[in-house]
């Protein structure tokens, strides 16, 4: 730790502070005068005089009380013709290297040189030299006094200074020492006393110009400054000095460019001016090429001697271009990776088509299968009417259970599925071709719970609560889309598919206004138009009176007044006894009558080529039209203005006044199917 100055001792402060009485008002000083300058008052004066002539108490602990350096109580003194009196108590030589200066040969003295050019004050009066930094850089301090080679102590201070928002307190640190040969050394170096207006560039016969760069390291580290901007993401860093001298400043800019360092640069006069009405010139060098290159210029590695705070911006900087520069290597090889990726594809695309055409010529006709695993079964029924168990009887069923509806049955399979992520996970096991030898039947019991859980993802992906708070009513199709994808998986992969639901009895309109009571399944109608679409029987299972009298279950897969079915197959009757050996019947006769009918021969073998529908905008924008032209025509526009406005209406929670086909895009073709589905059903 370094050792306080001689020239204040703890110690005697301790000793002498009694004498230091006053109010601590009288200790307050008055910096209203110009420039901040203070204004010394009478008691004031009385009391310093006291303190020295009366109790012989040295200048540099009455300062020490004040705040105030002790050059500022000497002068005060000076001014009131006082002559101050040593009431030091000791002597001492101090040593030194004199000849310290006398030659700059050596980058160490060439940048000791440029930092008393900045920071240094050279004074006639016992030829002094002081070089004094701030409290934070007394190591820097260290380093000037192990270059002279002194036992000259540090002397500390509190630095006020009047600004712009009040008087603030610098803690000070410096050197002060006396040679007559180094004064002198100095002032032929150009280092004078008030050098400040009078400073000029050093010639070559002061600093030799391989020690130049030390030297302007020393000013820079004095009156320089270094730092970066962020007009952008990218740091652009910028090197300045300033000061009253312009010779100063036109000598750095001379060098710079002689060392090829060329730019647009200049020195230019400040519009602020010094407290004395001096204009600041400024010396400013931007650019991250440009600034970087001076940067490391003057701080090169292998220099020894400079301020650590500005080194760490310089260390600092130079890492940052490093990974900079990484990183632009990297996204140029990300950029690369990209384009190979890319190009992969495109290959690959291009093998493919080429697969086809060479396939196209290989292509065999469809024929109908017999096997309910290649199948797709929709089924509604009252709860207790035995919709699972006409499942559990499928070929090697495996349940996605949503509800408890399999606690009556033994010996199957069943997984439980209590959210849309369960499902997701559900359907990829479903790949792996260990669980394809386990299982051909997937029972979905009940697809109303899914589509509810679908529904819930949706909303919760998009950070809403109802769907009608995504916009322009694309929350439905969103839904659908996700539903329709996961649960086609199932059949692509060779699965039967079985979907159960409930049934209700509902009250229908038709377009002409009538109005009949029908058993429909419990789904939604978006979700419903979407299953059936998908399903090859939609089925209704209802308990009935037969001709007999007799009470029977009957499977109805035609669509009556009394119930909502449907299938694909054209020869599929009306209604069957509900067993699963009665349905198995009914396809094979159906599939057979179709082959015969069609030429072709029906085989006993899954086929499970299975192709998605494709929905056309143009053509689903025709449709409404037509049919919106049905409900004017009807009578009934306003029924069908409320259901535009229901499907594609909905932002921020409020129904938009009025919604046109013209205004619906692509966007909307999944709602728009559903929609016409809805209407003209």
């Amino acid at each position: 730790m370094v050792k306080k100055t001689k020239l204040f001792n703890q110690d005697i402060y301790d000793q002498v502070s009694h004498h230091f009485n006053k109010p601590d008002e009288l200790y307050v000083l008055d910096r209203s005068g110009k420039f901040g300058k203070i204004i010394w008052s009478e008691e004031q004066k009385e009391h310093i005089f006291d303190l020295h002539f009366g109790k012989k108490i040295a200048i540099a602990y009455i300062s020490h009380k004040f705040k105030v350096n002790h050059e500022t109580i000497r002068y005060m003194m000076k001014d009131e013709g006082k002559t101050l009196v040593n009431h030091t108590t000791y002597k001492q030589v101090y040593k030194i290297n004199h000849t310290y200066f006398n030659k700059i040969d050596a980058p160490d003295k060439a940048y000791w040189l440029g930092m008393l050019y900045a920071d240094g004050s050279i004074i006639e009066r016992q030829n002094t030299i002081k070089l004094y930094l701030k409290g934070e850089d007394i190591t820097h301090v260290h380093k000037f006094q192990i270059a002279l080679d002194t036992d000259y102590p540090f002397e500390y201070y509190v630095n006020n200074r009047k600004g712009s928002f009040g008087t603030y307190e610098t803690n000070m640190c410096g050197l002060r020492v006396r040679s007559k040969q180094m004064f002198g050394d100095l002032c032929r170096l150009g280092c004078t006393p008030r050098k400040s207006y009078s400073l000029k560039f050093p010639t070559e016969e002061q600093v030799p110009k391989e020690f130049l760069r030390d030297f302007i390291r020393g000013f820079t580290d004095g009156d320089g400054s270094i730092g970066y901007t962020t007009p952008s993401e990218m740091k652009h860093y910028t090197i300045e000095w300033s000061g009253v001298s312009k010779p100063m400043m036109d000598g750095l800019h001379k060098y710079f460019q002689e060392q090829g360092f060329y730019s647009k640069a200049k020195v230019r006069a400040s519009i602020l001016k010094n407290k004395y009405g001096s204009n600041f010139y400024k010396l400013r060098y931007s650019g991250n090429n440009l600034a970087r290159d001076i940067i490391n210029h003057l701080y090169y590695e292998g220099a020894n001697t400079y301020l650590w705070r500005k080194q760490d911006i310089v260390w600092e900087m130079n890492e940052y271009f490093k990974q900079l520069e990484k990183d632009k290597i990297l996204n140029k090889k990300t950029i690369e990776l990209d384009n190979l990726i890319t190009e992969y594809y495109i290959n690959k695309k291009r093998e493919n088509r080429r697969d086809l055409l060479m396939n196209l010529t290989e292509i065999k006709p469809t024929v109908v299968s017999k096997d309910l695993r290649s199948k797709i079964i929709f089924t509604a029924g009252a709860p207790k009417v035995g919709k699972t168990t006409l499942a559990s009887k499928f070929p090697k069923p495996l349940f996605a259970a949503t509800e408890a509806g399999t606690n009556a049955l033994n010996g199957v399979y069943v997984q439980p599925i209590k959210k849309w992520a369960d499902f997701r996970k559900f359907t990829k096991e479903l790949s792996k071709p260990e669980v394809k030898d386990m299982f051909e039947t997937i029972v979905i019991d009940t697809v109303d719970i899914l589509w509810d859980l679908c529904e819930d993802f949706v909303l919760s992906s998009n950070g809403v609560t109802k769907v009608g708070d995504i916009p322009f009513g694309a929350g439905y199709g969103m839904i659908a889309k996700e539903f329709d994808k996961k649960v086609r998986e199932i059949p692509m992969m060779g699965y039967g598919l079985v979907l159960i639901s409930h049934s209700t009895q509902v009250t229908i309109t038709s377009i002409t206004g009538e109005e009949s009571d029908q058993f429909q399944s419990t789904l939604s109608k978006r979700a419903k138009t979407l299953v059936n679409r998908m399903a090859d029987i939609s089925g209704h299972i209802l308990p009935v009176v037969n001709e007999e009298g007799a009470q029977e279950t009957r499977l109805y897969m035609r669509e009556t007044p009394l119930v909502q079915a449907g299938s694909r197959f054209k020869y599929i009757p009306e209604s069957i006894v509900f067993t699963y050996d009665n349905l198995v019947d009914a396809i094979s006769i159906a599939v057979d009558k179709q082959a015969e009918a069609d030429g072709v021969q029906a085989t006993e073998t899954r086929e499970n080529s299975y192709a998605q529908e494709e929905l056309d905008f143009e053509e689903l924008k025709a449709r409404m039209v037509e049919l919106g032209k049905k409900y004017v025509e009807a009578g009934k526009k306003d029924i069908y203005t409320d259901k535009m406005s229901d499907y594609f209406g909905f932002t921020d929670d409020k129904k938009a006044a009025a919604v046109r086909v013209a205004d619906l895009t692509e966007k909307h073709v999944e709602a728009m199917s559903i929609f016409l589905d809805d209407l003209e059903g």
